[in-house]
């Protein structure tokens, strides 16, 4: 199966969930590896990572959703290469470029299902009012990455 796991982001969702708003990180789950994405303007490669699934230490998690399925797991291999260049560390934003649009991308190539609008909403209202926000403050993930994707590679043989 794939699943998008979906966490919020910081107690201001309490708040958010009224006006059918909220700050979300999302990661997508195959073969019992979570993937996401993130960075900051300081790395390089790509910002894609592994990770074990629902352990993302800056966020709570929400809510696992079923998104489809793949019966060659060749196929994630696959997609992940064709998006290490287009997702990478140092050109992540909060507003343009984050880890839901990965989701999305991700969850599209490979089971050609959209993630819930929900998730990425903020960012989408956020583009209308990026003026107003820090420069310095987009380019860095609210959730830090796996460290190892810090050499530039998602292609580790290790979950652990």
């Amino acid at each position: 199966p794939v699943v998008l796991n979906v966490y919020e982001l910081g107690g201001i969702n309490k708040c958010l969930n009224f006006l059918s708003l909220g700050l979300y990180h999302s990661g997508v789950e195959v073969g019992g590896t979570e993937y996401a994405y993130g960075g900051n303007p300081d790395m390089i490669g790509t910002g894609i990572y592994p990770s074990r699934p629902l352990e993302v230490q800056e966020a709570t998690f929400k809510e696992s959703l079923l998104v489809g399925y793949i019966s060659d797991t060749s196929q994630v291999r696959r997609v992940l290469s064709e998006l290490e260049n287009k997702f990478k560390a140092n050109e992540y934003s909060m507003v343009n470029k984050n880890c839901n649009h990965f989701s999305e991308e991700f969850c599209h190539k490979l089971v050609g299902k959209h993630i819930p609008n929900y998730v990425n909403r903020m960012a989408k209202l956020g583009f209308y009012l990026e003026c107003l926000l820090p420069k310095d403050y987009l380019g860095y993930a609210p959730v830090n990455q796996d460290p190892r994707s810090s050499t530039g590679s998602f292609h580790s043989n290790s979950t652990d």
